[in-house]
């Protein structure tokens, strides 16, 4: 067990020492100079800068800079610290813990973990045990797909995460990278002729000025360090327009390029590597595991098959589509979450919805697995997605029951900083032959808000209090109504966009009245008046609205169309392949429960049986045993098989 020894500032009773000693924490009884420590009071920040206080009646040392405490209390483990945390929760020096706390989680990520699991303290997915298997199985899996004509399966990843805007107070390495940040850019000014990249370059110093740490690291992972600046795309600022460092408000947004399969593991797990040693170095905790969205295609003839320029899009790239969708659902445990495993959910599909599992994009498959206490690996789910794609060259020629359709879509671009989400509704919308949009309604729903904040309908930030609090959003279905008015219009003269107005570039809607009925007629007339209900409302009345929508009156809302046609433009049409009518992700077997028959459609799944090696997909099923306490009824054959032939 690791221990940390500090002078004992006081006599200790039997039952303090047994506490602290519990989790590591032991009391000699002298000083560094050897003399007896003094009880001492706790006198505010002067005591506070001389030593670590552990309790609201034990200081651990009158000797020991709390700078250097707290590294020795870090040392403990991640468990141990913990309960400390708990013992000092009412102390003065329950700040000083925290900063032990922070600090051990800090080295923590700067280490290299032993069994390549790039995040040091979060929970290894259930198929981790397969990940030795998989390198191997990628390279059996490019020799197969050759053999059907695919020159390379290329794959990228998103990598998101959110870091504090600053470090923490006593490092101070953001500062300094800073500095030879902006030391380099005024070398390459220096050394640039006067010319418009000159002017680039002093603009872009004078944002680098103004960044913050979690910023500074961003730019040193593109730009500046040797192992991830040549596979990370080139991203600057802070828009959130895809071509700067956030993906939204307080979330950061790694890219990796597209490059092979056989190369995607490795570059994975480098980037990662370098953004928790970053992050540690520059004292920015990154306590939670980055989500991370695999895009993937299929590559024929040295053309994209995902294209609808290449001539087997509607032929080679659609069994591919759809042998991956077919292999995600037999395998769709990888995809959601624990409290997911026996919840209802709607079919699998692959749409052009941001929010689906399954995301057909130009040119490419995505793969956005949940978000939170997932079991997502992104290593296995490129192995299953190849595997599909072998499937469905193998086996689905065929398929009585073929799903993919053909669907045209707009191409829209934004001015930065504006309508980011307007503008992902148009793209990820459906055009039909009479240009019109089918747009994506769910997606709508869930940021309704977003939208609204864009349009200048309200004021409610989409990440306030107020908005996480509440349900569906009152401008749901308006917005809707709205997008299913906007026709696409392609003249002589070049595509335009034509929005839907109720008078000369403006187009209004009422909302309708919540709950309005639940409230006397005074405070009916109060509401209809735009003023607030009072704070203190009659006894009868609250327990009427009790886990109800506040009421609100009817209230007309306008958009400005004009400012939409202005910073949103049309370029271009293409096609994607979308699969709209999926699986039944809740079907169940024999009495089995949701949970256990999708545990079973995995462990006897026919892609990864016909397309991985036996011993790999054993030890799916060996995986599925051990994590889910599930008996697969393979793998329960296998281990009789193993064991009858070990008694003969």
């Amino acid at each position: 067990m690791v221990k940390v020894t500090f002078s004992k500032p006081f006599d200790l009773t039997q039952e303090e020492h047994a506490l602290y000693e519990e989790v590591g924490v032991v009391f000699s009884d002298h000083t560094k100079d050897g003399s007896l420590p003094k009880r001492n009071e706790f006198a505010g920040d002067d005591w506070y800068q001389h030593c670590c206080k552990l309790s609201g009646y034990v200081a651990v040392s009158a000797n020991v800079e709390t700078y250097e405490a707290i590294e020795r209390i870090s040392l403990l483990p991640t468990k141990n610290i913990q309960k400390l945390i708990e013992l000092c929760a009412y102390s003065p020096l329950y700040e000083g813990i925290k900063d032990a706390q922070a600090m051990h989680l800090l080295r923590k990520m700067a280490e290299n973990s032993t069994d390549n699991f790039p995040l040091p303290y979060a929970k290894r997915p259930f198929t981790w045990a397969v990940n030795t298997h998989i390198p191997d199985e990628i390279e059996e899996l490019n020799k197969k797909l050759q053999k059907q004509g695919i020159d390379q399966v290329r794959v990228g990843m998103e990598i998101e995460f959110s870091l504090p805007e600053e470090p923490l107070q006593w490092i101070k390495k953001a500062e300094e990278v800073k500095a030879e940040i902006l030391g380099e850019i005024s070398d390459q000014i220096k050394q640039s002729p006067h010319n418009e990249r000159t002017v680039l370059l002093e603009k872009k110093k004078e944002l680098v000025e103004q960044f913050n740490a979690r910023e500074i690291l961003m730019f040193d992972m593109i730009e500046r360090d040797e192992k991830t600046k040549d596979i990370l795309e080139p991203l600057f600022g802070t828009g959130r327009d895809g071509n700067g460092y956030y993906d939204a408000e307080g979330t950061l947004e790694l890219k990796i390029k597209h490059c092979d399969s056989r190369d995607i593991i490795q570059n994975r797990r480098t980037v990662l590597r370098t953004l928790f040693r970053k992050a540690s170095e520059l004292g920015l905790l990154l306590d939670t595991a980055p989500t991370q969205h695999v895009n993937i295609s299929f590559w024929k003839d040295e053309q994209n098959l995902f294209d609808e320029a290449h001539p087997e899009f509607l032929i080679t790239g659609k069994k591919i589509m759809e042998g991956i969708t077919k292999a995600f659902y037999e395998t769709c445990p990888v995809l959601i979450t624990d409290l997911e495993l026996n919840e209802p959910l709607p079919p699998l599909s692959c749409s052009a919805n941001r929010e689906e599992y399954l995301r057909s994009s130009t040119g490419r498959l995505e793969v956005r697995p949940s978000q939170y206490g997932t079991h997502q690996d992104p290593d296995f789910i490129t192995m299953v997605a190849m595997a599909g794609g072998l499937y469905g060259l193998e086996s689905m020629n065929n398929d009585a029951q073929q799903r993919a359709i053909i669907t045209t879509k707009g191409n829209f671009s934004h001015t930065e900083g504006l309508f980011k989400v307007t503008s992902h509704v148009l793209s990820n919308s459906t055009v039909t032959d009479k240009g019109l949009i089918i747009p994506p309604s769910a997606y709508i729903e869930q940021k309704a808000q977003s939208i609204a904040f864009e349009l200048g309908l309200t004021t409610i930030s989409p990440s306030s209090l107020e908005q996480c609090l509440g349900g569906k959003s009152l401008f749901a279905d308006p917005l809707n109504n709205f997008f299913k008015q906007v026709k696409i219009r392609n003249t002589p003269s070049g595509l335009s966009v034509q929005w839907p107005e109720t008078k000369r570039e403006q187009y209004a809607f009422t909302t309708p009245e919540i709950n309005m009925h639940l409230l006397p007629a005074d405070l009916q007339e109060r509401v209809r008046g735009g003023k607030e209900l009072p704070e203190q409302l009659p006894e009868g009345l609250s327990i009427k609205l009790w886990g109800k929508d506040l009421p609100k009156a009817a209230q007309t809302y306008t958009i400005n169309t004009a400012t939409l046609s202005k910073n949103i433009q049309l370029h271009s049409f293409s096609k994607r392949l979308i699969i709209p009518n999926g699986y039944n992700m809740n079907t169940t077997q024999g009495g089995a429960s949701i949970e256990q028959s999708r545990l079973q459609r995995m462990a006897e799944s026919s892609v990864l049986k016909k397309c991985l090696r036996d011993e790999t997909f054993q030890e799916i099923q060996k995986s599925l045993y051990e994590n889910f306490n599930f008996s697969p009824r393979s793998y329960i054959r296998e281990k009789l098989k193993t064991l009858w032939q070990q008694r003969l």
